[in-house]
Formats: C-alpha cells, sequence, structure tokens
C-alpha cells in the first residue's frame, strides 16, 4: 500500500493578540455562527476555510493552541507523522484530553475498520497556520502506512524522496489527511499561536 501526502500553502492571515487561548476539536460547520471559539478568532478562522475553499455545511474541528515556547523546547508532537481523521468528538471536552485522537506515539489503539478511517483514509484533511517556523512538511507518496497514532518514523527513510519545505509564519496551508510533516526543536523563546482545522471525513482535498 502507498501513502500519498498532499499540501499546499492557500493564503495568509494575520493573527490576534497573544493571550494564552487554548480551544481542543470544537465542533463546527463550514458557513455557520462558530462555536466554543473566542470572538477574536472568529474572522481568521472563516478566512482559512475561504481560502482553502472549504465548502459549505463542511464539518470541522478547532483547535487552537496559544503558548510560550521555550528554545530547544520540543513542540506539541514531534516526530514525523500524519494527524489522520478524528473519529471521537464526543470524548473531546476539554484541552489536554486526547478525546481519542492522541498528538503523540504509540497513540490509543484502534480496530482495523478504525485504524483505516483515521489514517489510511482519501477522505477528511486539515488547514493549519503558526506564527513561528518549526515544522517541516513532506509531499509525495511512499511506500507503506501510518502506524499507531498517525506514526511515520517507520517511513523516513524514504522521505529524502520527497519534496520538502518548512511552513512559514502566517501562512495559511491545506493538507489532505495523510498529509506527513514533523514539528522541530524550537530555535529561540517565542510566544508561539498556532491553529489547525480539522476537516470531517465528508471532505476530500483537491
Amino acid at each position: 500500500m502507498q501513502l500519498h501526502s498532499l499540501a499546499r500553502a492557500v493564503g495568509q492571515i494575520t493573527f490576534p493578540e497573544f493571550s494564552g487561548v487554548h480551544v481542543y476539536m470544537a465542533r463546527n460547520l463550514a458557513g455557520h455562527p462558530l462555536q466554543g471559539v473566542p470572538a477574536t478568532y472568529e474572522a481568521l478562522i472563516n478566512q482559512m476555510l475561504a481560502d482553502a475553499g472549504i465548502p459549505e455545511h463542511t464539518g470541522f474541528y478547532v483547535t487552537i493552541d496559544e503558548q510560550h515556547l521555550k528554545k530547544d523546547a520540543k513542540l506539541r508532537r514531534g516526530g514525523v507523522h500524519i494527524d489522520g481523521n478524528y473519529l471521537f468528538p464526543q470524548s473531546a471536552s476539554s484541552w489536554g484530553s486526547s478525546g481519542g485522537w492522541l498528538n503523540g506515539v504509540p497513540g490509543r489503539m484502534l480496530t482495523a475498520e478504525q485504524q483505516d478511517l483515521q489514517y489510511h483514509s482519501e477522505m477528511g484533511g486539515v488547514i493549519m497556520a503558526s506564527t513561528f517556523v518549526a515544522c517541516e512538511a513532506f509531499i509525495g507518496t511512499v511506500n507503506g502506512m501510518a502506524g499507531q497514532g498517525g506514526d511515520c518514523e517507520h517511513l523516513r527513510d524514504q522521505l529524502n524522496q520527497l519534496e520538502r519545505f518548512w511552513l512559514q509564519e502566517n501562512v495559511v496551508y491545506l493538507g489532505n489527511s495523510t498529509f506527513i510533516h514533523e514539528g522541530h526543536i524550537v530555535s529561540k523563546d517565542t510566544p508561539r499561536q498556532l491553529v489547525r482545522l480539522t476537516l470531517d471525513t465528508t471532505y476530500k482535498y483537491q
């Protein structure tokens, strides 16, 4: 089997003033009033959806992570991985709870059917943007599939064959649900802001 990693820049945004906001997987629909999102982020999120061309009524989950990162610290998730799809909305009640969608490895134990939908599906996708450069993208096709928790370390020896680039600050990126990326060590102290919109499995990257 093969894993196809796709992503591209679709726009630029301006983040609101840093305030230490944390939102974890707040369920919303494109084109509808936003729920569970700070008012300061509403225009930014709607712009990200518009820049990515997301159809009205598409379901998505909002994560906002504002942190004071220290030099040489690791990002919230390091290592080569994919985020995959989100299958457990009923469990996502608070920041810091994975809701069954773990941000590290080895990740939640899934049935074969759940693993296929969460990490091996052509459906779903992600829109992301950050104020700090610390994440590297890999674009192309590798032989093999993501493992438990979306881990792709076992595919690292193939990454040199892929196009690669760093996600730039204040740039909006649209990726498929099997978009391979890697968080790196932080190069300096910084108040980093990250927004990730996880698109549900009714969406297909194009």
